[in-house]
């Protein structure tokens, strides 16, 4: 598009809010970070590509530029008054979010530059055009990066409400939210027989489904191995924490944060029942949310960002309903008294009931405009199914309040069922150590109690030893990393006891 005139253009729109290093303090991490990976790229030599895509017309980087979690953008100008964006990969900041992808950042930046052609050619959903993708860290310029179109807007979640929990008027606030529903059931529209990333062969100009993001495998035949991958990946990502938080000399993980992926186990089979034998699977955006859409003064969607974790899904993960978007019930069976989450929650009753209407009002159109019968989204939003997987995403990213909250919800949705028992608690024992040794394991009892009886379910098994990385699909066994020193973790059902 062509760049803006920002003296006469909204001044709170794209680049315009940029606030570059200023954002953070200097000795914050984020900007010593920023202020190294500034200083290692070859700006020149970006130019110069940029300007060689399009025949030549000179173009300059700008100095301003705006980051997040993994990416730090510049808008490129050329002299015929035409931008882009050039999007770089920066390196993991381990020391504070963990490895939280399982993927290397080329494969990353690969299926984020497939999804966003994927749907340019096959859907309305608004996307930034790309003009380049460039994978290798060893590269001229010095790191991954991808050249897109530049979109004048601005993050959703940047226009607070009038009122708490909303954006915008409540009027703009409504049409936001019918925008939102209709890209849920535009992705889930999109129909594979795997489940997986995105993937685009430049030599056959076909795509195809592949290893995810999340769990850095794929593609998977049926739910059941995907979100057994899933749990797989979710032990992993505690041991990093782990390995991190002893580093940084704070306090060991606890047992906690390693039960919710044994309950997700055991609640799986009972809960999801025939949506297991799924055989074909939707699109669905895990990342997707107020936070990384692109909108305007008139609160009308411009574009869809950030689209690397978007995966073809069991049905349940296609319900989930946009992130950090103020549309989260409390988790099942919480009854919550602090008073500040009561009014939040009685305020955002009405307004999720009408964002399920939205989503079944987008289903019937839909299905009047192509004639395919959509999955049926709305009737499952808030069922158990699409609440255990909401359970499982935000334990990753949950404080071990919140993660106490999700284990009583599973065992809330257990006693409902019927599958364990009626009135079942966890019962919380010792701080997990997991060692530091080639040899030193730790095994700790997972136990739910009934009637003072203890029903003991599985332990999780955790150690560190030398050896290679490898995972047995469909096992309950995972080793971590390479070589000496590296996690391995286990999930190891207990024999019954007389």
């Amino acid at each position: 598009m062509e760049c803006p005139n920002e003296t006469t253009d909204q001044p709170l729109l794209g680049s315009a809010t940029w606030k570059g290093l200023d954002q953070w303090n200097e000795g914050d991490e984020f900007y010593q970070r920023a202020r190294i990976f500034l200083s290692t790229i070859k700006w020149k030599e970006l130019a110069s590509l940029c300007s060689s895509l399009r025949n030549g017309i000179p173009c300059i980087v700008g100095d301003k530029f705006s980051m997040g979690q993994s990416n730090l953008v510049k808008q490129v100008t050329f002299e015929d008054g035409t931008c882009w964006l050039a999007r770089l990969r920066m390196p993991e900041l381990e020391i504070v979010f963990g490895r939280r992808e399982a993927c290397t950042p080329d494969v990353t930046l690969g299926i984020e530059a497939s999804t966003m052609k994927f749907f340019s050619a096959h859907t309305r959903i608004p996307v930034p055009n790309v003009y380049y993708t460039e994978t290798e860290s060893s590269n001229p310029v010095g790191a991954p990066f991808i050249l897109m179109e530049y979109i004048h807007g601005i993050l959703a979640s940047d226009m607070e409400g009038l009122e708490r929990g909303t954006f915008g008027t409540p009027e703009q606030d409504t049409h936001l939210l019918k925008q939102m529903a209709d890209l849920m059931v535009q992705m889930a529209a999109c129909r594979f027989d795997k489940i997986g990333g995105i993937h685009y062969d430049e030599k056959t100009g076909e795509f195809n489904i592949g290893v995810d993001v999340e769990t850095g495998r794929g593609p998977f035949s049926t739910p059941k191995e995907y979100f057994q991958a899933v749990c797989d990946r979710e032990f992993e990502f505690q041991v990093d924490r782990h390995v991190l938080r002893q580093r940084k000399m704070t306090k060991n993980l606890s047992k906690m944060d390693f039960m919710l992926p044994l309950l997700f186990k055991e609640l799986m089979p009972a809960i999801f029942d025939a949506e297991l034998d799924e055989t074909t699977f939707g699109l669905a955006n895990l990342d997707f949310g107020v936070h990384n859409i692109l909108i305007d003064e008139q609160y009308n969607i411009l574009a869809v960002i950030d689209l690397a974790d978007v995966i073809s899904a069991p049905l349940h993960v296609l319900a989930q309903v946009p992130r950090m978007s103020n549309l989260e019930r409390s988790t099942p069976g919480d009854l919550e008294i602090n008073p500040f989450a009561v009014e939040r929650l009685k305020r955002a009753g009405p307004r999720i009931d009408r964002f399920i209407d939205m989503v079944k009002d987008a289903e019937g159109r839909a299905f009047a405009e192509n004639g395919v019968r959509p999955p049926g989204l709305a009737t499952i939003i808030y069922s158990d199914g699409a609440e255990l997987v909401r359970g499982l995403f935000d334990h990753r990213n949950g404080s071990e309040r919140m993660n106490m909250r999700w284990i009583n919800g599973f065992m809330h949705m257990a006693a409902k069922r019927r599958i364990l028992s009626s009135g079942l608690s966890i019962k919380k024992q010792d701080v997990l150590d997991l060692g530091d040794g080639p040899s030193a394991t730790k095994k700790e009892e997972a136990t739910t109690r009934r009637d003072n009886n203890e029903i003991k379910l599985q332990t999780v098994d955790i150690s560190t030893s030398k050896g290679d990385s490898k995972g047995t699909e469909g096992s309950n066994e995972v080793e971590l990393g390479a070589g000496k020193g590296k996690k391995s973790a286990k999930i190891v059902p207990l024999e019954n006891e007389n």
